[in-house]
């Protein structure tokens, strides 16, 4: 429920920034009129993209894309080395390297 109080500030903070952007680049003249227009606009899409973003992150249960992909900063971090690493059933044991074979003496 947080994520949707954070999008609505977010939205709220871009959208009055980008006002303010297209209100002082409707004061000027040239090519920052134009530059105030493209940025307020951007403004307006990041605005729009936080209230989606709050809107899809409940519909996908808070993942990207719905997919469950553990974070460097997640529980399963720790545990990355299990799932990396060669499949063992629970009750073998890892095999022993093998011996160095000594080199052939010369004669």
């Amino acid at each position: 429920m947080f994520w949707i109080i954070g999008a609505i500030l977010h939205a709220t903070a871009f959208a009055v920034l980008g006002f303010f952007v297209l209100f002082a680049a409707s004061k000027v003249e040239g090519w920052l009129s134009g530059l105030g227009n493209l940025i307020g606009a951007w403004l307006y899409l990041l605005a729009v993209l936080a209230i989606a973003c709050a809107v899809i992150m409940p519909i996908t249960g808070g993942r990207l894309f719905g997919m469950a992909m553990p974070g460097h900063m997640g529980p399963m971090w720790m545990l990355h080395w299990q799932h990396c690493g060669p499949q063992m059933s629970p009750g073998a044991t890892p095999a022993t390297p093998a011996k160095p074979v000594p080199p052939a003496k010369a004669s």
